[in-house]
């Protein structure tokens, strides 16, 4: 919330998005919606929505839309990527929405849009098509013989028998973090775990350690890892109450699987556990148990990659100062905001929020009037609160 009334971020969230016509105008390609290429794929590998997961492939081009944008952002200064982020987010977000956003970004938001289209026009649907033939949809009849030729050809001791369970969806908005994880799970073919009742920051040393592939680690987006940078080759952090589990969602590529990711991730020592997960979140049940109470954690907020943090991420929310507030009534916003609505003497309530105010500390915020286009109002102007 704006001191003086609702922010731009916060306007974007639930506002319509007005698109600037003049800018509109000089995009020369129209983003697809996901919808139409997941049609495209479908038809090129010769299936039928009942034979996949389409949620899933939903998911899999919307992160592969937020990497591009998150590129982008980083090269043209008129993007700003949180408020892309917020725009990725909403629930009724479609092509045609962003589209309209970017237009507002004036001249670097028609070179996005453009780029956007033309990457996505050309090799989305065809990528999509390959792994639906894969089985990375839900095509896959065989999960036991298909980890078995896996296990057996990567020459690794299987792990040991733990029995596999469905994860629960968490069931938020497509585009929530953790929602946004669960899809991940849920798409990935292949998914080679670490995990173990141990902080983050202690099993990621020992993958480090282990699986120096890991170590060339780029992190994008939320804070999702890709190894080298390559698209194709993922992982994102866990930590809750119970322990912490690394996933590594990469597509299976034969020897680089293999060699820097199975058999390092299987070497770990105790208190490191390994597991695999396949298509629809089935995973060990103690892997399960981790993540039923966990979070998704930025790679940013670990010392290895704490360098990759972006400049307009404010300071990571304490454990024990999120307890705290919700004990005591406040209200959650999203991963890293609270607000609390404190009665008056003279009747009603205030509303007041607590968030990042940079990247070290908080602020408290209370709104005191709404804004006249844009500026603070005659009445507040020269007016001392206080500390």
């Amino acid at each position: 919330m704006g001191i003086f009334g609702p922010s731009r971020q916060e306007k974007l969230r639930i506002h319509p998005i007005e698109p600037l016509v003049n800018w509109q105008r000089h995009m020369k390609h129209r983003i697809p919606e996901y919808d139409e290429l997941i049609a495209s794929a479908l038809q090129i590998a010769g299936c039928s929505q009942d034979d996949v997961d389409v949620a899933a492939m939903r998911t899999r081009v919307h992160v592969g839309t937020e990497a591009v944008l998150k590129g982008l952002a980083a090269k043209l200064h008129q993007l700003n990527w949180p408020d892309l982020q917020i725009v990725l987010s909403r629930p009724d977000f479609s092509s045609a929405l962003l589209s309209d956003f970017l237009s507002t970004c004036e001249a670097g938001g028609v070179a996005a849009n453009d780029k956007l289209a033309q990457l996505m026009s050309e090799g989305i649907s065809t990528m999509l098509a390959n792994e639906v033939q894969k089985g990375s949809f839900g095509l896959v009849t065989d999960d036991a013989a298909q980890l078995a030729r896996i296990i057996g050809s990567a020459g690794v001791n299987p792990p040991a028998g733990d029995p596999s369970v469905y994860l629960q969806d968490p069931g938020g908005a497509e585009t929530d973090l953790p929602q946004l994880a669960y899809g991940l799970l849920k798409a990935c073919g292949l998914t080679i775990m670490s995990f173990g009742q141990i902080p983050l920051a202690q099993l990621t040393g020992l993958l480090l350690q282990f699986a120096p592939a890991f170590r060339s680690t780029e992190v994008r987006g939320a804070g999702v890892g890709f190894l080298g940078g390559e698209d194709g080759k993922l992982w994102m952090g866990f930590e809750g109450p119970h322990g912490s589990l690394i996933a590594y969602c990469g597509i299976v590529d034969g020897d680089f699987t293999q060699s820097e990711v199975l058999k390092p991730v299987s070497s770990m020592p105790l208190p490191a556990q390994w597991g695999l997960g396949v298509i629809g979140a089935q995973v060990p049940a103690a892997a399960a148990r981790i993540l039923a109470a966990a979070r998704p954690v930025p790679l940013w907020d670990l010392q290895p990659f704490a360098n990759q943090r972006p400049a307009d991420q404010g300071a990571k929310m304490p454990p024990g100062l999120r307890a705290g507030l919700q004990s005591r009534g406040w209200q959650a916003l999203g991963d890293n905001g609270f607000k609390l609505d404190v009665p008056l003497r003279r009747g009603g309530t205030q509303a007041v929020y607590f968030s990042p105010y940079d990247a070290e500390t908080f602020a408290v915020i209370a709104p005191l009037d709404n804004s006249i286009n844009g500026a603070i109002p005659e009445a507040l102007r020269g007016r001392s609160f206080g500390q």
